[in-house]
């Protein structure tokens, strides 16, 4: 066997495996303090431009206002009032519904908003109010706008129905 041979010498110096990298200077250190000095700044004015609401429609404040009325019957008149001077009668025709509706979970105490017309018809003893509210959601729904003849004959079968301090019962529970 021969003896242990001498490996060759190497042609260049071996590379580390594991190289932390060359020295940082103190203009390195300067120059990364100022890039995240700057970068901060920069971040701090790009603020979130704030959301703006959408614009509230000419006729949905004044409603508001008038609805403040004592008496539910004073409500509709004053609803009455103000969409027939308007002229916008399918706005007046889903302002009376829900008028209606909020006045009828006063009396009853269970949720009536989320009824559509037919459930409406189901859930109480007195059938016109079922017709009511199916006319009324035509009205509100139509292909046609409703005309001021209707929106008229809409408030005053509510005023009979609803106003003079009328009750109004379940048939029992509510689907």
């Amino acid at each position: 066997m021969d003896p242990i041979v001498p490996l060759p010498e190497p042609l260049i110096e071996p590379l580390p495996i594991f190289s932390l990298g060359p020295p940082i200077a103190w203009w390195q250190l300067i120059l990364a303090a100022l890039l995240a000095w700057a970068i901060s700044r920069w971040l701090r004015k790009q603020r979130p431009v704030p959301v703006q609401a959408a614009p509230v429609p000419a006729s949905a404040p004044a409603v508001r206002p008038l609805m403040q009325a004592t008496d539910f019957a004073s409500k509709l008149l004053s609803l009455e009032g103000l969409f027939l001077d308007n002229g916008k009668y399918r706005d007046g025709c889903h302002e009376l519904s829900s008028a209606v509706r909020t006045h009828l979970e006063k009396q009853v105490g269970q949720e009536i908003e989320a009824l559509t017309a037919v459930e409406m018809d189901k859930a109480f003893q007195d059938p016109r109010i079922g017709r009511f509210a199916t006319e009324l959601r035509d009205a509100q729904y139509g292909r046609e706008e409703p005309t001021r003849e209707l929106f008229r004959r809409l408030c005053r079968e509510a005023r009979s129905l609803f106003g003079a301090g009328q009750r109004h019962a379940l048939r029992g529970r509510l689907p």
